[in-house]
C-alpha cells in the first residue's frame, strides 16, 4: 500500500499531519547520515522539533500522542478539542554510509534518547559486484499472511482519531524470565557506559525485544495468542547482537568535544597498527598526518595517561631510539 510509505519529516508538524492521514505508516530515509548532519549543524529548529516528535510517538503505539497546540492543529469541532492521536505506529528505516552516520552525530543524539530508539547494525560485508536480480512477484504466502492479519485486526479503515480495537497478546512464563534477564543486561550496560556518556543507548532495548518478539511471534503464526519463548529468544539475541556491536562503534566515534573526536581518531588509527608506530612515523601517514608533530605526541601522551596506549622506546631500527606507542590490551 503506497499510502503506507512516507520519505521523511521537516518539522513536528509534519510528523503530526502524516499520523493523521495514516496512524500507521513506514518512512523511509535515504541518506539518514546528511539528515542527522543537517539536523546538527545548523541547528534547525524545526528538524530538531520533528525528532522531538519521532522520540515521543515510539512510546505511543499503546497510548495516546498528544501534541503542542499549533494555528492549524486544532480539531475543527464545537468543542475545540487538541488532536490527540490514538495508537499510532512510525516504522523509520534510515540508510546511511557509516563514515557519513558517525561523522554526522554527537553526544547529544545519544543523551536525548533518539538513536537509543533504534536498532543500529553496521553491516561487515566486503564490496562486491551488484547482480540485477530478475523481478519476481510477491509469494502467495506473505499475501496470505498480510490478508490474515488485516482480518484479525478488523480495521476497515484507521482513523488517527479514535482506538483501534486491539488483539492483545501475552508472554508465556519463559519468555517474561528471559525479559527479566534482559532487563538486568540492560541496567548493567547502562551503568558501565555511564562514564562514557553513552547510557541512554541502550535504555530501551528492553521494549525494543518485546515489540521485536510480538512481530516474530505474528510472523510464524498470524492467529497466534501468546509470545512463545522460541520468538522471545530470537529477538533478544538479535537485539543484544546490535547494541554491543553499536555500543563499540560509538565509544570509539562518538564524541562531545572536537579534542575528544581527535583522540578517538588517533586511538582507533594506532589500534590498526598492531606493532605499533612512532611520532615521527606517523606524522608521514593519514590520518595523523593531519595534525602538527607538537599535537600528534601531545594527544599520544594523553592516550597513554589513559592506559590506552603503551610506550615504549623502539631501538629496532637504525639510529636514535625513539619512542613508540601500541594500543593497550
Amino acid at each position: 500500500d503506497g499510502d503506507l510509505i512516507n520519505g521523511g519529516y521537516t518539522s513536528a508538524g509534519a510528523v503530526v499531519t502524516t499520523l493523521l492521514k495514516q496512524p500507521r505508516h513506514c518512512t523511509i530515509i535515504d541518506e539518514f547520515g546528511l539528515y542527522l548532519r543537517a539536523t546538527n549543524d545548523s541547528g534547525n529548529t524545526n528538524s530538531l522539533e520533528a525528532q522531538t516528535m519521532l522520540i515521543e510517538s515510539f512510546g505511543r503505539q499503546d497510548g495516546v500522542l498528544r501534541p503542542k497546540s499549533y494555528s492549524m492543529m486544532t480539531k475543527k469541532d464545537e468543542g475545540g478539542a487538541k488532536i490527540a492521536i490514538k495508537n499510532p505506529a512510525i516504522s523509520l528505516v534510515g540508510i546511511t554510509t557509516p563514515s557519513t552516520f558517525y561523522e554526522a552525530i554527537s553526544g547529544a543524539n545519544v543523551a536525548d534518547g533518539f538513536l537509543g530508539r533504534f536498532i543500529i547494525h553496521q553491516s561487515n560485508v566486503e564490496r562486491d559486484v551488484y547482480d540485477e536480480p530478475d523481478s519476481v512477484p510477491v509469494p502467495s504466502r506473505i499475501i496470505e499472511w498480510i490478508n490474515e492479519i488485516k482480518a484479525r485486526a478488523n480495521m476497515p479503515q484507521e482513523l488517527a482519531l479514535e482506538s483501534p480495537d486491539c488483539v492483545d497478546l501475552t508472554f508465556d512464563n519463559e519468555s517474561l524470565k528471559m525479559i527479566k534477564d534482559f532487563n538486568r543486561f540492560q541496567v548493567d550496560m547502562q551503568n558501565s557506559l555511564e562514564v562514557f556518556g553513552l547510557e541512554a543507548l541502550p535504555a530501551r532495548i528492553k521494549e525494543i525485544a518485546m515489540k521485536l518478539s510480538l512481530i516474530i511471534a505474528l510472523a510464524k503464526n498470524p492467529q497466534a495468542q501468546i509470545v512463545d519463548s522460541e520468538s522471545t529468544s530470537w529477538a533478544i539475541q538479535y537485539v543484544k547482537f546490535s547494541i554491543e556491536q553499536t555500543v563499540s562503534i560509538m565509544k570509539l566515534k562518538v564524541s562531545n568535544s572536537e579534542h575528544e573526536a581527535q583522540k578517538k581518531e588517533i586511538l582507533e588509527a594506532v589500534r590498526a597498527i598492531p606493532e605499533g608506530i612512532s611520532a615521527t612515523k606517523a606524522i608521514k601517514i593519514a590520518p595523523f598526518s593531519k595534525y602538527r608533530y607538537k599535537d600528534l605526541k601531545a594527544i599520544l601522551e594523553e592516550l597513554e595517561q589513559a592506559e590506552l596506549l603503551t610506550a615504549e622506546m623502539d631501538t629496532t631500527g637504525r639510529g636514535r631510539p625513539s619512542q613508540k606507542w601500541t594500543a593497550s590490551g
